[in-house]
């Protein structure tokens, strides 16, 4: 059973950090070689994607895993749920969307 504990600890803990992890390694692989003399971005783009899919997704969740143990280890992770309602009402938010138990 899902709860929001777990939702967030997926999510803000896991999945996020997955997905930048991707960005990452396109920046190592693509983005920062690309500015080197002579480089060829298309050429790295291409070579970025014809790599195993797996090996990508390796990368991601590695990075995922570090990325993770460090912010636990600093403390900056996991943090207390921000859901003041009336600073959603500001940003144009319904708190209801929100509450635990679904929509109101």
């Amino acid at each position: 059973m899902y709860t929001p504990a777990v939702a967030r600890e997926v999510q803000l803990y896991r999945t996020i950090l997955h997905e930048i992890g991707h960005w990452v390694d396109y920046l190592q692989k693509v983005d920062i070689p690309s500015d080197r003399p002579g480089a060829d971005w298309s050429e790295l783009w291409d070579r970025y994607w014809q790599r195993p899919t797996r090996e990508r997704e390796a990368f991601a969740h590695r990075y995922a895993d570090e990325a993770g143990a460090a912010h636990r280890a600093t403390g900056a992770v996991p943090f207390d749920r921000r859901d003041d309602p009336a600073r959603m009402i500001a940003l144009g938010l319904r708190p209801t969307d929100f509450a635990l138990d679904g929509p109101g």
